[in-house]
């Protein structure tokens, strides 16, 4: 795991693969099953006196050990700087959750073979480190994997030696800022995102962003917010405090949610038989106060938008009906549409309107 401002190195216990036969491709993918794999920790080797773990039947029987590492991210978008130092003997090709990092010493840069030698040849003992920033997109949240071939330059060769540490750098903050963004899924394209504030926090504003653009901001104490308008589908929402007196935003984090698909209703048609007549007001009256059937939207016959259902709505709506009463709120009463007053509702359900 990744705090702000933190350097993790991923460098401690590998998985190890004797190259005797070719793995599957996948075996650089962080989801890949290494459950059968060997565990031990690095320099991994024969030859050089500083080996933890030896390969004592590497030389004369196979060139190429495999190595993964997996490490767990909280969030991606907080990690400022990628930085690898390996040292080996002879060549390797190293991946970032099965994407091609970088090769040193082989004739094949991407996925050899595992009978392929290292050319030319080269010794362990001087460590190389090469800052990998280009590489963070290819990070995710959650599980990753950083993976190692590493090949000898002959099944005869006297030495093999491999180690690597991963260096994580998340960046540091500004100033302090909120944290533990939570969002939920409200329907009808609305998304609640609350957060918690940090003792000794202050803030002028906290805007939520998806992407490069500002959905919504509002004043720094608030808690909460509502998106308004999201497509149906996967969101990553992240969240900002401005404070006066610093260019940069501080970042408090990500929070992801599925918004679900948006479902129209006409208000007014309690008894859902695409009509408004009188059977509407009785149906609800009857559901009220004599144990009646509950409607099937709860939203059409919410009549006057308040998130409940009680008599001022069968009053409503008879006004409306028989007093030339004012219409009820949108959508409706003759026409589909969402719900545009968030509420506690469940979604509705209401087969007249796509």
């Amino acid at each position: 795991m990744c705090a702000h401002g933190a350097s993790v190195p991923v460098d401690d216990v590998w998985k190890i693969l004797k190259g005797t036969a070719q793995p599957p491709a996948e075996w650089r993918d962080a989801d890949f099953d290494d459950s059968t794999w060997l565990e031990d920790e690095a320099p991994v080797g024969y030859g050089y006196p500083t080996i933890v773990t030896t390969l004592s039947d590497m030389r004369w029987n196979y060139s190429a050990v495999y190595f993964r590492i997996p490490f767990e991210l909280e969030d991606t978008y907080a990690v400022e700087r990628l930085v690898m130092t390996i040292d080996w003997d002879d060549g390797f090709v190293a991946y970032l959750n099965g994407q091609y990092v970088l090769h040193r010493n082989m004739p094949i840069s991407i996925d050899p073979p595992y009978v392929v030698l290292a050319s030319p040849p080269h010794a362990a003992g001087v460590p190389e480190t090469i800052v990998l920033d280009a590489f963070i997109p290819a990070l995710r949240t959650g599980a990753n994997v950083l993976a190692v071939q590493v090949h000898n330059a002959s099944k005869s060769d006297e030495k093999f030696f491999f180690r690597a540490k991963l260096d994580i750098t998340t960046r540091i903050e500004p100033f302090a800022c909120v944290t533990s963004p939570v969002c939920a899924d409200k329907g009808d394209g609305n998304v609640l995102v609350g957060w918690t504030r940090v003792l000794g926090t202050a803030l002028d504003a906290i805007q939520i962003r998806e992407g490069d653009e500002v959905l919504v901001e509002v004043p720094g104490n608030a808690l909460t917010a509502l998106v308004t308008g999201a497509a149906a589908g996967n969101h990553s929402y992240r969240l900002f405090g401005l404070r006066s007196g610093f260019d940069e935003a501080c970042y408090g984090g990500t929070c992801e949610v599925t918004v679900s698909a948006v479902k129209n209703f006409t208000r007014g048609d309690a008894n859902i038989d695409n009509r408004l007549t009188i059977a509407d007001p009785i149906f609800l009256a009857r559901y009220l106060f004599q144990q009646g059937s509950e409607p099937s939207c709860l939203d059409a016959s919410d009549i006057d938008d308040n998130g409940k259902l009680d008599l001022a709505d069968v009053i409503v709506l008879l006004q409306f009906l028989f007093n030339n009463g004012a219409h009820p709120p949108a959508p409706g009463p003759y026409a589909c549409g969402a719900d545009t007053v968030l509420d506690e509702l469940p979604i509705c359900n209401y087969p007249f309107c796509p």
